[in-house]
């Protein structure tokens, strides 16, 4: 198989990985504004320092008493904001506070995505449990051959863009 087949053997799993980044990235960019506003209009304190809370990256400092709060104001402001919360609580509000985040569920979707594009390749290769081996190495690496193998299809000659309908589009915005 040389460059242009393989080009065209990827090329799904590439639109694959390309629509399911742009769906993380809107995701993330809407929830952390959402737990941005949230933390600076509470008073969220970090368990040890006291210290008022204001980076949604920084929500695990507070007590885990306080979980169950925060987590519901931030599911009615999801909700709000247009998102459909999914559960795994067959009675929804027996743990209103417990549920996926729609950030997280779209990154996850992403990191499929690229793990399939990544094991088309390692086929190519012919190289068995490339992938472990490839996250074994770091973060780094993982990320610069989802890069390269993208830039490889998108500026081979016959590349063709996918196209999104537009009803699947939406699915992007929640």
């Amino acid at each position: 198989m040389g460059p242009r087949e393989l080009s065209q053997k990827l090329q799904p799993a590439v639109h694959a990985c390309l629509i399911a980044q742009a769906c993380a990235l809107v995701h993330r960019e809407r929830v952390d504004a959402i737990q941005r506003r949230i933390l600076q209009t509470g008073n969220w304190l970090a368990e040890k320092s006291q210290e008022k809370i204001t980076d949604p990256n920084h929500t695990y400092l507070m007590p885990q008493s306080d979980y169950p709060a925060y987590f519901t104001t931030l599911r009615k402001a999801l909700e709000a904001d247009g998102y459909v919360i999914q559960t795994h609580h067959i009675n929804d509000n027996e743990n209103y506070w417990d549920y996926y985040c729609p950030a997280c569920l779209a990154e996850s979707i992403q990191s499929d995505a690229e793990h399939v594009l990544i094991n088309l390749f390692a086929e190519y290769l012919n190289y068995k449990d490339f992938l472990h081996k490839l996250l074994s190495a770091g973060m780094d690496d993982y990320r610069k051959l989802i890069d390269l193998l993208v830039r490889f299809v998108v500026n081979s000659p016959d590349y063709v863009s996918p196209v999104i309908p537009k009803n699947e589009a939406n699915q992007c915005h929640g």
